[in-house]
This record gives C-alpha cells, sequence and structure tokens, in this order.
C-alpha cells in the first residue's frame, strides 16, 4: 500500500482513513462508520492512505466541491490516483466540454421520458416479484436488487437480456479492482470491447433503442467518433448496472428491519415517494472523486493543484447541520439529499432512479407480506467508491 506523507500539512487534518479497508466500515451498516467518520474526523481532512487524498465530509462543503469545476474538475475519477487514457464520456469532462454530451444524453432520461417508461417499469417489478412471492423468500440483492433496475436498463439501452448473468460479473469484477489500475484498465477494455459489438450490430440492424440513437447522435454539428460512442457506452454499461442495485440492497434491509415502515407504506402509498427520498439521503452509495486544478482553499484546507479529493455523499446524508438525528429514518424529512451528486455532474439517471425505486416498492408492499431478514443471515458490504451490499437474505410467510 502506497501511503503518502506530506510534513507540510497541519497535523489537525490528517487523519488515517482507508477507503477500501477502513475498520469503521467493516460493520453491518456501512453507512454508520461515515457517521462515525463524520464525528471523529474534520469536515475535510488529508489521509495519507491510496496515495494520500483529501476527503470532504460535510454537507456544504460536498456542495462547494462538487459545483465548482473551474477548481475541482472530474478528469481524474481514481483514488489511488491513476491517469486513465480512456475517459467516460461525459463523466470525466468539465463545463463547457461536458455540456453539450449532457444534453443529448438527457433527451432519453429526462423527466418526460421516465414518465413514458412506467408501465414498462412496472412490468419489470411486477414480473420479478411475481417470481419470488410464492416461495416464502428470495436473497434480494441479485434476485430483485439487481436483477430488476439492471433489466430495465439493459431493455432501454437495447443490451441482450440473455446475458444478464454475464454482465452482472463483469462488472462485479470491475469494482472488485477498483484499487487496482492494472486489472481495472483491464476490465475497462473488455467490457468496451462487448459494447464495441453491440454497437456495430445498430449500425447494420438499428432498432428503437438507446445504442441505435447513439451511432446517429451528433455533437455540436458532427458526428460522434468511435471512441467517444465507446467511451458513452462504457459510462453507461458501469453507472446502469451497479448503482441502483447497489442503493436497492441497503434500502430493503432497512425496510426489512422496519415492520412499522412496511404498514405506513402499504396503509399509505402515497408516501413511497418520501421513503425513497430518505433512503437515498440515508444510504448514499457513491464517493465521487474530483482532482484540484490549482491551489486553493477549501474549508480549513489548503489543497494544491493536483491534489486528489473524495466526496463523501454518505457522510453528508449525515451531517447534523442540515439533518436532525440523521443516523434515524425519518419519512418526513424536507431537507435535500445529496445522493445524486449536485451541480454540472448530477447523476444522468436520477429520474430513472427515482422513478425503479418508487415503483418497485409500489408493486413489492402490495404483494408481499410483512417481511424480515431470515435469522442469522450475513450482511456484508463492499468497500470502495461505489457502495454495496453483498447478499441480503429475506423471508416472509406465505398466504
Amino acid at each position: 500500500m502506497v501511503i503518502k506523507m506530506d510534513g507540510n500539512l497541519p497535523q489537525h487534518l490528517i487523519f488515517d482513513f482507508d477507503l477500501f479497508n477502513d475498520d469503521r466500515l467493516k460493520r453491518e451498516d456501512i453507512h454508520l462508520g461515515y457517521r462515525d467518520l463524520l464525528a471523529e474526523a474534520p469536515p475535510v481532512f488529508f489521509t495519507p492512505r491510496n496515495g494520500g487524498h483529501w476527503v470532504v465530509q460535510s454537507y456544504d462543503l460536498v456542495t462547494e466541491l462538487l459545483k465548482d469545476h473551474n477548481r475541482f474538475s472530474a478528469a481524474e475519477r481514481s483514488i489511488p490516483k491513476a491517469q486513465t487514457a480512456f475517459p467516460m464520456i461525459p463523466l470525466y469532462l468539465d463545463p463547457p466540454e461536458h455540456g453539450p454530451y449532457r444534453s443529448e444524453l438527457m433527451r432519453y432520461f429526462s423527466p418526460a421520458v421516465v414518465r413514458k417508461l412506467n408501465d414498462q417499469i412496472r412490468t419489470w417489478a411486477r414480473r420479478l416479484i411475481a417470481d419470488v412471492a410464492d416461495k416464502g423468500g428470495c436473497e434480494f440483492t441479485e434476485a430483485i436488487g439487481a436483477r430488476f433496475p439492471v433489466s430495465v436498463f439493459m431493455e432501454i439501452m437495447g443490451m441482450p437480456l440473455e446475458r444478464f448473468p454475464e454482465f452482472r460479473q463483469i462488472v462485479g469484477e470491475y469494482f472488485a479492482h477498483w484499487s487496482d489500475p492494472v486489472k481495472r484498465d483491464a476490465m475497462r477494455e473488455f467490457v468496451t470491447g462487448q459494447m464495441r459489438e453491440i454497437t456495430a450490430q445498430r449500425r447494420v440492424e438499428p432498432r428503437d433503442d438507446f445504442f441505435s440513437h447513439l451511432v446517429t447522435m451528433s455533437i455540436r454539428g458532427r458526428d460522434l467518433t468511435d471512441q467517444e460512442i465507446e467511451s458513452i457506452t462504457l459510462m453507461m454499461f458501469v453507472a446502469g448496472l451497479d448503482t441502483v442495485a447497489g442503493t436497492l440492497g441497503f434500502t430493503y434491509r432497512n425496510l426489512a428491519e422496519r415492520p412499522d415502515i412496511q404498514q405506513q407504506l402499504r396503509e399509505n402509498p402515497e408516501r413511497i415517494g418520501a421513503f425513497v427520498e430518505e433512503s437515498l439521503r440515508r444510504y448514499s452509495v457513491v464517493l465521487p472523486p474530483r482532482v484540484a486544478t490549482q491551489d486553493c482553499r477549501l474549508g480549513e484546507a489548503d489543497v494544491r493543484a493536483g491534489d486528489m479529493i473524495l466526496a463523501s455523499l454518505p457522510g453528508a446524508g449525515f451531517d447534523p447541520s442540515i439533518y436532525a438525528a440523521p443516523e434515524k429514518f425519518e419519512l418526513d424529512r424536507t431537507r435535500p439529499t445529496l445522493a445524486f451528486g449536485t451541480g454540472a455532474h448530477v447523476c444522468l439517471g436520477n429520474f430513472l432512479a427515482r422513478a425503479e425505486m418508487r415503483i418497485l416498492t409500489e408493486e413489492w408492499v402490495k404483494a408481499i407480506p410483512t417481511f424480515r431478514r431470515k435469522p442469522g443471515s450475513p450482511s456484508l458490504s463492499r468497500l470502495g467508491p461505489i457502495l454495496a451490499l453483498d447478499t441480503l437474505e429475506l423471508e416472509w410467510d406465505r398466504c
């Protein structure tokens, strides 16, 4: 492990934290580990682990970091720092280069488009819930948590649904090797090869799906290059096949432990939207990195050009100056969440993710009786820049 120390840093801003292996995070509720980190460490601190980087935890400083693309660039997204020769578009681009790509892609993920997909999303939710409803239980993270949003996403994108197990395994290996740049780049090349194959098929036989639109998309009056198409499809693949699945795992583990909330949602389905927002706040899964473009001040920290900075969205969700008793799950909160980030790079698929979580929960509480975690079953989390629950065994009494 590479450990970077800087003798010029104030000692009170140096705090030992390992994104991939910190003891605070090795607990059943990994998010309470980020709550404890927020309480123990300064709002912005420097850790010598993983090449040395800053961590920003408080709601206001995370907001400042993510909104200020002039001082803090999205061009470098790896901790440990490892400049990639294949940036994902538009995730790795800053304004103004970022804007035209995002505007084109938002045509397929806008609120209006997502509303048109509601029936399609609901059909998938009902289909997958029906597969487990009569069994009296399921391993949720794969049977529902991953299969539901990934199936919806693959259908929208025009990816072959029969390859679901293969693609899920690829994504799992990609994030498992996140701290190893060599292995991660190898996985990235493999993924782009798969996306390249689908894109080539759509050039010959176009369909009404995202890949078909992508090969005819233009930016500033010109067609996309092959490399741009590969970069965009890589970004969509990695984001679409993992983040919502991770959020659903934590969300439904909590719901399994709260029969009172299950009952509230059955009796008052109009509150499911609030349930989704609070779940996103309490169980944020993404910690997006940034790189400083200049020497500057961020909170108490004097950040230097080239320094890596990690935005702790899970930590921001526990900021007591924003959320009263933040460890509690409360349906009546009104403050917005940073779960999807903020600023120019706010998550492209946030409207789709919210719709998926809402519709799945509407259908789940109608079809599944009071459910609970299977006694004695493990609950382990994946650490790193995108959190996920590895397994969640649920059970319920058959009607």
